[in-house]
C-alpha cells in the first residue's frame, strides 16, 4: 500500500489508522509526528530513520516489540501453530505476550526482543535473586522468544523453555556481576548475550554456546 496524501508520505507501508493509536508495521522505519482529529490520527510531519528499529526511542521500542511479537507470532504460524496475542485484550500481559496452540497442546510464549544486531535481551536487569522470568502474580510462561531484530532485516528468534532460559540468564548475569563487584562498577546493568559475530569473554561464549541450539527451534 502506497500513501502520498498524507504530509507528502511517499512510502510503502502496511498499516490502519484508529482513535487514540497507530499500528503499522514499516520499512524502512520512519519517525511520525502525529495529531488527534476527530477521533483518528493525521500525520503532520515524517522524518527517515536512518537506524530503523535499532534506535532508542520511545517510537523505536514500540515498533520494536510489535515487531517482535508479529515476528514469534509468523514463525509459530509456519510451524502450524495457532497464535493469539495475549496483550490484544490485557495491555501488558503479566509474563507472556502469545498463547501458541496446536492439536491438544497450549503454549505461553514470553517475546523479548533486543535491538541490537549482534546480541539478544535477555533479562532487563541484573537480580540477586536470580529469577528473571514469571516474576509476577499470573499465569506463567512456558516459553521465552528472544528475537534479534537484524537491520537487513535478517531477523532471528530463539525458542528456549523458561527455566532454561532462566539458567542461561543467571549464570551470565552472576559471571558479569562477580567482574563488576571486582571493579566496583554498579550492578545496575542489563543482560545480553551475544548471539552473532564472537566475544572474548567465557561466560559470554559459554550463553551463546547455550542459546544458539535454540534458534528457530520447534516449540
Amino acid at each position: 500500500m502506497t500513501n502520498a496524501g498524507y504530509g507528502g508520505i511517499k512510502r510503502d507501508y502496511v498499516g490502519y489508522w484508529a482513535p487514540n493509536r497507530i499500528n503499522y508495521s514499516l520499512y524502512p522505519s520512519i519517525s511520525w509526528e502525529i495529531t488527534p482529529l476527530h477521533g483518528g490520527l493525521v500525520v503532520s510531519k515524517y522524518q527517515t530513520m536512518s537506524k530503523g528499529l535499532n534506535q532508542s526511542t520511545s517510537l523505536a521500542k514500540q515498533l520494536s516489540k510489535a515487531a517482535g511479537e508479529s515476528f514469534v507470532t509468523y514463525r509459530l504460524s509456519r510451524k502450524g501453530w495457532l497464535v493469539i496475542n495475549a496483550n490484544s485484550g490485557v495491555q501488558n500481559m503479566p509474563n507472556f505476550d502469545l498463547i501458541a496452540m496446536k492439536d491438544d497442546r497450549r503454549v505461553t510464549v514470553q517475546v523479548k526482543t533486543g535491538r541490537d544486531p549482534s546480541h539478544i535481551s535477555m533479562a532487563g536487569t541484573y537480580r540477586e535473586d536470580g529469577i528473571y522470568f514469571n516474576t509476577k502474580d499470573g499465569p506463567k510462561a512456558d516459553v521465552v522468544a528472544f528475537v534479534r531484530l537484524d537491520p537487513s532485516g535478517k531477523d532471528d528468534v530463539f525458542f528456549v523453555p523458561v527455566r532454561r532460559a532462566n539458567t542461561i540468564a543467571k549464570a551470565l548475569a552472576n559471571s558479569e556481576a562477580k567482574i563488576k563487584r571486582a571493579r566496583g562498577s554498579s550492578l545496575h546493568f542489563p543482560i545480553w548475550a551475544r548471539v552473532k559475530g564472537a566475544t572474548k569473554r567465557k561466560h559470554g561464549q559459554r550463553a551463546m554456546a547455550k542459546v544458539l541450539p535454540f534458534r528457530d527451534a520447534d516449540i
